[in-house]
């Protein structure tokens, strides 16, 4: 559930009475500072740091986490850590905490944890280093400052017992009300180590301001957003709002029928889809007569997200799983809920009756025991996720999947349907033969394509048996829509209806020794503290999303004539991401637009792709910098299309375009200027919830020209259904609905066509 934010005034915290505030923090000494970190962040984040303990005598490597997001947090927001180079065996406990301005360690600080009903769950997180001295973790934190009526946060010890003082509580904000994470390697596992400078690390928090710290001149415009820009739209009105031509967006999130509705019948006058391809919602807004102009403004990844963890035999010892390979056929397995056994699923030592399997049992004695006496461990998912002898692999599988319309589960489908089945490498140990091999298996039998449309004999959610069972994929086809798979009895069967209710879900089902699993888009898994798994492409590698990967894939998509993308899943380079995600802007013809409105929709389309370009320095969690070519179309885009909403002679804008009506479809509109918390009801039968502070990310490469310039159902939740709480008006406390919209009617003009005198040409064959 989203936290409120300053200007909204409301809880953070729901506390039964007021306790005592902790103000100050202990004396204590100063943690070495932790310095920015140039390398691979943590769980997609783009901004993170690195910090490290004293080393034990002569030792070369001491021990180290790299920690991120610090920087313009949102609240509710997840922080990754990364641990390595510590004893095995060992505990790190991580807490969030009050501080002071200065970092210091002091013997016992009080940390956040959840009071009754509370959202999230706050509380001390410990990890198990794992045999190679790492280990992982998250932790969500909270934006909560003094004043205007806000509760402060539930508070205990950080190693709490009875003797000791009860709960008390704490404000967090950016001074003078410090917070950060503490981050302990307790002594040989005991939870009351006291924290010295020997033993802990510091990491300073740093929250995004919100829209307050934006000029009451600015214009401001309300939008329809996909999930894919839920998090970024905030981030880049926090970073642009106070230059000549700000403008501040309040985006709505809906899903992508609900949003193509609304664009149809005129609601918006400017949305953001990742989902502009299928069929279905091109028909709806074909129907209403109007075209509309695409804009490239964003760019992430389509993820299977996960959580889980794996346990050690001897010492029953738990560590996360931080790294997980898939083939499109294990994905499809999880779809349809045939995979939801995990480990005995998709076994590649059986075969059809009279047929020879990807792999002979004869003479395989390894690496999971010997091969005929344990032929279900021999699957795909142990044996493209190795692990010591000694480690059990995850139990289960939670199997979360949204089943409300979305560009990410149009992507999946389409990657399932479209993907090679290409050979992957397994390493095996053979009779007679110490060393280990590594073989070369293509699992013909269970190609992603029959997997998806079959019906699974062994789920325990589909009955095939049930009178009124039907198997839906009857084709293996593209969709933004999985239905809801519940024949028989099984309601508990339910959908999860966006990325932070999947993510709810795949964290309390992942914290046993489970792996739970979910489509969304890179983004939301980034800020949820999820991980995202390395997906095999064309070339049978396992890549996980990177700005390289993504780029990579976009190398081989396709320009359509509207401007949207296809992308090829069987090209087969062998760096590439399969799934890379484009998020548009899509305005409707406007010539009949009031002139104010139309410069303040043009300036915001101009200052998203400035600052999507990466040159700012930084971009949250699960995004990248928009590629050259992408950049160059949108800035064409921008001059060409929509020429007749930015007149040479404009002034800046100041108008404030009328927030739309969204019927029937539950939203929540997001204050594009972070930690605002202000919330602009859509209208009256539209529920609205505010977003909580804005999430602020990294510095990545900067690559394109075009400068800031002024004006010119398949879900399958194992458990019980999560209500979205609809709450009207200002003071709304709501969860975070899902934007998907989707446009794509049939649009006559070129853009960017190669070759064009008038326009500037890519430097590459790719986007």
């Amino acid at each position: 559930m989203r936290r409120p934010l300053v200007r909204l005034g409301l809880s953070l915290a729901l506390l039964a009475s007021t306790i005592v505030v902790v103000t100050e923090v202990a004396a204590g000494q100063v943690a070495t500072a932790a310095t920015a970190y140039s390398g691979q962040c943590p769980g997609g984040a783009g901004q993170c740091v690195e910090a490290s303990l004293p080393c034990a005598g002569a030792a070369s490597s001491c021990p180290t986490v790299v920690v991120g997001p610090t920087d313009n947090l949102q609240s509710d927001e997840y922080v990754s850590l990364s641990m390595s180079n510590f004893p095995e065996g060992s505990i790190i406990r991580t807490g969030f905490c009050t501080s002071d301005a200065a970092g210091r360690v002091v013997p016992d600080p009080y940390c956040a944890v959840t009071p009754a009903s509370g959202e999230p769950i706050l509380g001390i997180v410990y990890s198990t280093v794992n045999t190679n001295g790492t280990s992982g973790a998250t932790i969500p934190v909270v934006f909560d400052p003094s004043g205007a009526g806000n509760t402060p946060m539930a508070a205990q010890l950080e190693y709490y017992e009875e003797s000791r003082p009860l709960q008390r509580t704490f404000y967090c904000d950016n001074g003078p009300n410090y917070c950060a994470l503490f981050v302990t390697e307790e002594t040989n596992g005991d939870e009351y180590t006291t924290d010295t400078t020997a033993n802990t690390m510091v990491i300073p928090l740093d929250f995004a301001p919100g829209s307050l710290t934006c000029p009451s001149s600015d214009p401001t415009v309300f939008t329809d957003g996909a999930f894919s820009v839920e998090h970024l739209i905030p981030d880049f009105v926090q970073a642009t709002c106070d230059r000549s031509g700000g403008v501040v967006a309040l985006d709505t999130a809906t899903n992508s029928a609900a949003l193509t509705s609304d664009l149809a019948q005129g609601g918006t006058q400017i949305a953001f889809t990742d989902d502009p391809s299928d069929p279905q919602l091109q028909a709806e807004l074909a129907a209403s007569g109007t075209t509309y102009d695409y804009i490239p403004v964003a760019l992430s990844a389509t993820v299977v997200a996960f959580a889980g963890n794996v346990e050690n035999s001897e010492t029953r010892a738990i560590y996360p799983v931080t790294t997980y390979n898939m083939t499109p056929n294990m994905v499809a397995g999880m779809v349809t809920t045939a995979y939801a056994n995990g480990g005995t699923s998709d076994s590649l030592v059986t075969a059809p009756q009279g047929h020879q399997p990807p792999l002979d049992c004869a003479d395989i004695v390894g690496p999971i025991g010997n091969c005929k006496t344990n032929q279900t461990s021999y699957n795909t998912f142990y044996l493209v996720n190795p692990e010591p002898e000694d480690i059990i692999q995850p139990y289960t599988l939670g199997l979360f999947f949204s089943n409300t319309a979305s560009g990410a589960t149009y992507q999946l489908s389409q990657w399932m349907c479209s993907a090679p089945n290409a050979p992957f490498n397994v390493s095996l140990q053979f009779k007679g033969d110490s060393t280990t091999q590594t073989v070369s298996v293509t699992d013909e039998y269970n190609p992603a394509t029959t997997t998806f449309t079959t019906p699974p004999t062994q789920s325990p959610f589909w009955g095939s048996d049930t009178p009124a069972s039907v198997w839906p994929f009857t084709s293996c086809s593209p969709t933004s829509q999985f239905p809801t798979l519940s024949p028989g009895s099984l309601s508990q069967y339910v959908p999860a209806d966006t990325p932070a209710l999947q993510a709810k879900s795949i964290h309390a089902y992942g914290a046993g020794v489970d792996l739970a699993v979910g489509a969304m888009d890179w983004s939301e898994a980034s800020f949820n503290g999820l991980d995202a798994a390395s997906l095999q492409n064309a070339a049978g590698n396992f890549v996980a999303p990177s700005e390289n990967s993504i780029d990579a894939a976009l190398a081989d998509a396709t320009e359509n004539a509207d401007g949207v993308y296809s992308f090829d899943y069987t090209a087969s380079a062998p760096d590439a991401y399969p799934m890379p995600m484009i998020t548009y802007a899509v305005v409707p013809d406007q010539a009949t637009l009031p002139t104010s409105q139309a410069k303040a929709i043009t300036q915001l389309i101009t200052n998203l792709v400035a600052y999507s370009s990466g040159k700012d320095g930084s971009l949250p969690g699960g995004y990248v910098p928009l590629t050259t070519q992408l950049q160059e179309q949108a800035d064409h885009d921008i001059a060409t299309d929509l020429v007749s909403l930015n007149p040479a002679s404009s002034a800046t804008p100041s108008a404030t375009v009328p927030s739309p009506a969204i019927g029937g479809a539950a939203t929540s509109t997001v204050a594009a200027s972070p930690g605002s918390g202000s919330t602009t009801a859509s209208s009256p039968p539209a529920t609205t919830t505010p977003s909580a502070a804005s999430t602020s990310s990294p510095s990545s490469p900067r690559r394109g020209p075009a400068p800031l310039v002024g004006p010119a159902g398949l879900d399958v939740v194992l458990g019980t259904r999560w209500l979205l709480p609809m709450l009207l008006g200002l003071g709304a406390l709501a969860l975070v609905s899902g934007p998907l919209l989707v446009v794509l009617p049939g649009r006559r003009r070129r853009r960017h066509q190669p070759g064009a005198a008038d326009e500037p040409q890519p430097s590459s064959p790719g986007p």
